[in-house]
């Protein structure tokens, strides 16, 4: 009778310690997914407004899409700002390097790991000087519930690598992108 405590004991603290790579959700309510350089990629979206200048009230919004890995703490974020709130395509713009200068539709994408409360940064991707064909479409949104959804594509080179770890690639291609959320008013 005591061993058979014991081995359901044991086995008890082995499924509780035995905790396969779960994704964080980040608090975000709605989801994403990509191809990264051909490689499914999923997230966790949220969409906030932005109320800051130029924007006016509940006119502009961010979209941010991330996924952490529990295990490892690596953490990767798509990020579209400055967006305006109304069904459309738009291309996609670089965040310029004076923050005083207002840009639509910027793009950013990091790669970092997470250490307690340190961030470490691994590489910063943007759009190329110039692209044509990186977009963001709003394809639907309710304005009394805030459900909204679209799709992108991103060709985005690398800007800034302070933490040269590991094989950084200079260009990834994000194909086959699309979101689902609810905006955030608060």
């Amino acid at each position: 009778m005591q061993n058979t405590f014991l081995l359901l004991l044991c086995a008890l603290l082995c499924l509780i310690g035995c905790k396969k790579d779960e994704d964080i959700d980040m608090g975000f309510p709605g989801i994403g997914s990509a191809l990264i350089n051909g490689t499914e990629w999923n997230g966790r979206a949220g969409v906030f407004r932005q109320n800051s200048s130029p924007c006016d009230l509940d006119t502009c919004i961010s979209i941010i899409i991330g996924h952490i890995v529990d295990s490892t703490q690596f953490t990767t974020k798509m990020s579209f700002n400055y967006v305006s709130l109304k069904k459309q395509k738009v291309l996609l713009n670089r965040l310029p390097s004076d923050p005083f200068i207002y840009v639509p539709n910027y793009f950013l994408y990091n790669e970092s790991i997470i250490d307690g409360d340190i961030i470490l940064l691994i590489a910063t991707y943007q759009v190329a000087e110039g692209d044509t064909n990186s977009y963001l479409e709003i394809t639907d949104f309710d304005v009394k519930t805030g459900a909204i959804e679209g799709r992108f594509e991103v060709t985005a080179i690398e800007s800034l690598s302070p933490s040269q770890q590991g094989e950084i690639p200079d260009t990834i291609r994000i194909t086959d992108g699309w979101f689902s959320s609810t905006i955030e008013w608060n």
